[in-house]
């Protein structure tokens, strides 16, 4: 095995593919009709019927040959966790749910089965792509490729791979995002890659995005709810895959596979890592889900805010907001919460579990504010299940008149 950082590149220059002629089907016994048609003319013979044709090739040998199309597909494997074994989430047209590498459809052989593995592991821990040569049985030579996918931290989130003959051209590794969030507050770290896979304008693209702000690039994100158990202190969830469809852009919608994993278990310092992959081309975006296109557009109370809270972690996940220029800030910070408040916020969230309501004043502010913002919300439950879910109307309290004694005459 060797780093190469021409691995994308063709090892074997521009060589002609060889497409040998198609041999002539094996000799058989003529059937009655055909000694009938064949006294008729040359004309007739050459119009066989369907049925006096072979029913396969049994000639055909060449296993390369067979499997070509397999080979020019990218494998998506991720490793996110250093606690658990690279596993494929995306199979050249397929999404996989952390399978085992040496089972993917470029192993077409056990010798390129033995070598995926370590090809994997090398390319993780360099931080570099590699190529690896495999002389097969046949003594046929094959190229492995793998090309790491970097986080937000600069870890390898994933590899990439691809195994083709020696004078295929590599073809271009399909688009893949990262994703790190901190899990007590949501607040995510992205890579460029995924700013671009969300259609985010160059000018506009950040490092990090709160959780409600991630899901409004999205109309649609299936299965949100146990992404939610990602984050979720007292059951948390290993692992997650699922899919979401980006907002409609200059760039247009895209549809994209997300696996994710808890990397560290260290408390609040717990991380998760996801890798994102673009699937349009293999499954176009789905519609767009109505229920969140229309909550999306409900009416606020004039200097109000309304989000979605998921009770058990506590977390706002979606954020609708008036022109309100400190409300506003919610969507893109997760502000810094009163020390002194802690008590009453974590008293209305058991309240709302117990009796489905619940309203409390408490103080908050954002990056670079001295001054803290008197917040009233009130919390309202809309499910009871195992993830229940709240919606929450939060405004500024209005400053506290205080009127002053009488002046004596």
């Amino acid at each position: 095995m060797t780093t190469a950082d021409d691995a994308l590149s063709p090892s074997a220059g521009n060589m002609p593919t060889h497409h040998p002629r198609r041999p002539k089907p094996p000799h058989t016994q003529p059937s009655p009709r055909a000694r009938h048609q064949s006294v008729h003319g040359h004309a007739q013979k050459s119009n066989a019927s369907p049925a006096d044709m072979p029913r396969h090739r049994s000639d055909v040998r060449d296993q390369q040959q067979r499997i070509s199309p397999a080979r020019r597909q990218w494998v998506v494997v991720e490793t996110l966790s250093a606690g658990t074994r690279p596993s494929v989430i995306v199979d050249g047209s397929y999404r996989r749910h952390f399978a085992n590498v040496n089972r993917v459809s470029i192993a077409t052989s056990a010798a390129v089965a033995r070598r995926l593995q370590p090809v994997v592991d090398h390319c993780a821990i360099s931080g570099q792509s590699q190529l690896d040569i495999v002389q097969l049985p046949s003594g046929t030579a094959l190229r492995i490729v793998a090309v790491p996918v970097i986080g937000p931290d600069g870890r390898v989130y994933g590899v990439g791979l691809w195994t083709g003959a020696m004078h295929e051209a590599t073809p271009p590794i399909p688009p893949i995002g990262t994703i790190e969030w901190t899990a007590h507050t949501g607040t995510a770290r992205t890579s460029l890659a995924l700013e671009h896979l969300l259609g985010v304008p160059a000018t506009k693209r950040v490092s990090e995005r709160t959780l409600p702000d991630l899901m409004a690039r999205f109309d649609r994100c299936d299965d949100r709810i146990n992404l939610l158990a990602l984050f979720d202190p007292s059951h948390p969830v290993g692992s997650w895959t699922g899919t979401a469809a980006t907002r409609f852009t200059d760039t247009g919608r895209r549809h994209l596979y997300i696996a994710a994993r808890t990397a560290s278990h260290q408390g609040a310092a717990r991380i998760i890592r996801g890798i994102v992959c673009d699937i349009s081309d293999i499954a176009p975006p789905p519609a767009a889900d109505l229920g969140s296109m229309t909550w999306r557009h409900v009416p606020t109370k004039p200097g109000h805010a309304v989000g979605i809270v998921d009770i058990n972690t506590w977390l706002i996940h979606e954020w609708i907001t008036v022109d309100h220029p400190m409300l506003n800030s919610w969507l893109h910070q997760s502000p810094e919460l009163h020390p002194d408040d802690t008590t009453a916020l974590a008293s209305a969230r058991t309240q709302v579990l117990d009796t489905g309501q619940a309203m409390r004043n408490f103080r908050l502010r954002f990056r670079g504010q001295l001054r803290w913002l008197q917040v009233r919300a009130e919390w309202t439950r809309m499910s009871n299940d195992d993830r229940p879910q709240a919606l929450m109307d939060a405004f500024p309290c209005p400053p506290i008149s205080i009127p002053l004694p009488p002046v004596a005459p």
